[in-house]
C-alpha cells in the first residue's frame, strides 16, 4: 500500500460522512447534511447531532479525487442517509428521515429506501421499500421504523437487511425483504436486543432485560424469524453473581 491519502469531492456548504465504497471500488457514496436547514433558513449548523430534521442526500465521489461530487437522486428526496450495499453490489440501501425534515421534529418514523446499482452509479430513481407508519394497526403491529443508522454488513443475503429499531419500549431486529418490503421482527418482546453482526445465516446481538444484565446473544436467522429464542452465551462470573440477583428480585 502506498498510504497516500487523497481527499474526494464534496458538495459545497455541506458536511459529509457515513462512507461506503462502490461495489466496483471506484466510487466512494456517503451522505451529504446541507449546512442550512429548512427550519433555520440562514443559520449554518455544520454537522448533524441529535435531530435528524436535516436535508440530506446521497452523494457519489471518484476514489482517485478526480471530477466533482455527483447527486444520485432527485432533488425531491429531501432526506437519505447510510448508504449500504447488498453482497453482489447491484442493490444500495438507505434510510430516509423525510417525515422528520416536513414536520422539523427531532426524530420521526423513518423509511427504507433502495436503488439498483451498476458500475457507473445507479441504474433507477430510489423506491420505497418500507414506508412510513403513521399509525400502527394495533398493539403488537409494526410501529414503523424508528433506526438511528444502517449498519454495514447486516445483510443476509442480497435480499434481505436486518436492522435495529425502537419498538415502543424495546429495542429490537427486524429483518426487511427489500424486493417485497415484507418486515418481521427477530428478537421476543419485553427484551432489547442490539444487532452487532451478521455472519451467513447467523446473527449475533448484545441483549438485556429488567431481569438479565447485558449479554451477548446469537440466533440463525431463519430461527429466529420462525419465532425460536435466542442461544444466550455464557458471561463472566460476575455477570452470573448480578444475574443471580436480578432473578431473586423478579420473583418476589
Amino acid at each position: 500500500p502506498s498510504k497516500e491519502v487523497t481527499q474526494v469531492a464534496v458538495p459545497a456548504a455541506s458536511s459529509c460522512g457515513q462512507c461506503t465504497w462502490s461495489p466496483n471500488g471506484k466510487h466512494i457514496v456517503f451522505t451529504a447534511w446541507e449546512n442550512e436547514s429548512l427550519q433555520l433558513p440562514g443559520v449554518t449548523r455544520p454537522g448533524l447531532i441529535y435531530c435528524y430534521n436535516r436535508t440530506s442526500a446521497l452523494f457519489m465521489a471518484t476514489a482517485d479525487g478526480n471530477g466533482e461530487a455527483r447527486r444520485v437522486m432527485s432533488p425531491n428526496i429531501v432526506s437519505a442517509s447510510n448508504p449500504t450495499f447488498s453482497p453482489d453490489g447491484n442493490t444500495l440501501a438507505f434510510l430516509s428521515t423525510s417525515c422528520a425534515v416536513v414536520s422539523g421534529s427531532h426524530k420521526a418514523t423513518d423509511e427504507l429506501m433502495t436503488m439498483s446499482w451498476g458500475d457507473d452509479g445507479p441504474n433507477s430513481e430510489p423506491c420505497i421499500v418500507l414506508p412510513a407508519v403513521q399509525r400502527p394497526l394495533n398493539s403488537e403491529a409494526f410501529p414503523g421504523l424508528y433506526a438511528t443508522r444502517l449498519e454495514l454488513g447486516t445483510w443476509s443475503g442480497n435480499s434481505t437487511l436486518l436492522i435495529n429499531t425502537q419498538w415502543r419500549s424495546d429495542q429490537a431486529i427486524v429483518s426487511v425483504d427489500v424486493s417485497s418490503g415484507n418486515v418481521q421482527r427477530l428478537t421476543p418482546f419485553g427484551s432489547s436486543y442490539v444487532l452487532l453482526a451478521v455472519s451467513g445465516k447467523f446473527a449475533v446481538a448484545a441483549s438485556s432485560d429488567p431481569c438479565r444484565p447485558a449479554g451477548l446473544a446469537v440466533a440463525s436467522i431463519a430461527e429466529a424469524v420462525a419465532g425460536q429464542n435466542w442461544r444466550h452465551l455464557s458471561g463472566s462470573p460476575r455477570a452470573a453473581v448480578v444475574e443471580s440477583m436480578l432473578a431473586g428480585l423478579c420473583s418476589e
